[in-house]
């Protein structure tokens, strides 16, 4: 070899018994002593090198030298990669060991093949060995734990979520029917919605209060998608009366608490009428503690997994916003008994599914300094679930005087 080629070829031939032999091979190493370099094979399929060239020819030289003092030192290489391409009876070890030139005065390759075993100790023999970082293509736990010496360690878990997690910036609850028409609570439901435009993890969200329930590790909500839960998926009920509702996210975190109630200023309707509890605009996330923030659904029964929303699309933004109804608007003079007073009611019939439109009414004695109005929701008339009332703020109404109202309307 000195003086006429650098490149030496091996070939080592091992025998594999039976299929029970090769079924208990867990591991697969290669030890090699070398100066100054290899590239090994198993069963022509390349299994481990160093100071190889890439690539290969029948005289190629090691790309550095290999010091005496760590040649002949063995240098173990895990290839259990390779154990797939064994076979029962015969198999190859093909090595090409290299000097750093043809004029390389020593040379030395001392391979050594080993495997080890599986063992009794519960290991499964569909177990991966992963020898490298493990890439989650979902969210889910991961439990672990480490054999040692033949013990096992305390199991470990911890969640891990994939893509973006449920929030309180992007997640809401949206609709609620808490008390359906009808003697069985059956349904009952829950809506929630992702309010962005990308998808989000529901993995290890729950109910804490009002309701229990926590979500799968699978599950997730696309772009402005809904999600309902019914009393065939969480444990409790919810309270006709009303109360409060708490979403947690993965880390423990609220998502939203709030308190929902069936009695003025909130809707009336909801409780055993038909309507269920509708969030206006859920994208906007107003406060869900505010009977504002809520309204009875156009239908009956609700809108589970979606919307009765319209849009103001132009044209007159007054017949939109009340519905085109010619009787929209209707005063009274009501005793207000906590003051001894009269206040002026007014009551609008409005299109119940115009979200985007904010109605307000503003009271005044003289035209020309206005308040606003007390909100009293439905609850003078909790069946005409497209009627609210307001009444004047505190003031004395005098029957002999002009007392009057404005309608305020706008977009959101």
């Amino acid at each position: 070899m000195r003086g006429t080629n650098a490149s030496c070829l091996i070939r080592i031939a091992f025998t594999i018994p039976d299929q029970e032999t090769l079924k208990q091979i867990s591991t697969l190493t290669l030890n090699m002593k070398y100066d100054d370099g290899y590239a090994a094979f198993i069963n022509g399929h390349f299994a481990a090198g160093k100071n190889n060239p890439d690539p290969l020819s029948w005289d190629s030289r090691a790309t550095k030298s290999h010091p005496d003092n760590l040649a002949v030192e063995f240098e173990p290489v895990d290839i259990t990669t390779l154990i797939p391409k064994l076979t029962i009876g015969k198999n190859v070890l093909a090595i090409q060991g290299m000097n750093t030139s043809r004029a390389g005065s020593d040379f030395l390759i001392v391979p050594k093949l080993s495997y080890g075993t599986r063992s009794s100790n519960g290991i499964s023999q569909n177990a991966i060995r992963y020898t490298a970082p493990v890439t989650l293509s979902s969210s889910g736990t991961v439990k672990a734990r480490v054999l040692e010496d033949g013990v096992w360690s305390a199991l470990n878990e911890a969640r891990f979520i994939v893509g973006s997690p449920a929030k309180a910036d992007n997640l809401v609850v949206s609709e609620i029917h808490y008390n359906p028409s009808g003697p069985s609570e059956e349904n009952e439901f829950i809506e929630l919605m992702n309010i962005t435009d990308q998808s989000i993890e529901l993995a290890g969200v729950s109910f804490s209060t009002g309701i229990s329930y926590t979500f799968k590790d699978n599950d997730r909500l696309g772009p402005m998608e809904r999600l309902v839960i019914t009393p065939k998926d969480y444990d409790g009920q919810l309270d006709n009366g009303g109360e409060r509702l708490t979403l947690i996210d993965a880390e423990g975190a609220i998502i939203e608490s709030f308190r929902y109630n069936d009695k003025a200023p909130w809707f009336e309707a909801p409780d055993g009428g038909g309507p269920s509890l509708v969030r206006i605009s859920p994208q906007k996330q107003l406060d869900p503690e505010l009977p504002t923030s809520w309204r009875p659904s156009a239908e009956d029964d609700g809108n589970p997994g979606s919307s009765d929303a319209t849009s103001f699309n132009g044209g007159s933004l007054i017949n939109y916003a009340l519905g085109n109804n010619n009787n929209a608007i209707q005063y009274s003079i009501v005793d207000d008994l906590e003051n001894n007073t009269k206040s002026l009611l007014c009551t609008i019939t409005r299109n119940i599914a115009a979200d985007d439109a904010i109605l307000s009414i503003q009271f005044s004695s003289d035209m020309k300094v206005w308040h606003d109005g007390i909100f009293l929701s439905d609850s003078l008339s909790s069946q005409k679930k497209n009627s609210i009332s307001w009444k004047s703020n505190s003031i004395n109404v005098d029957l002999k005087k002009q007392n009057c109202a404005r309608l305020k309307i706008e977009i959101r």
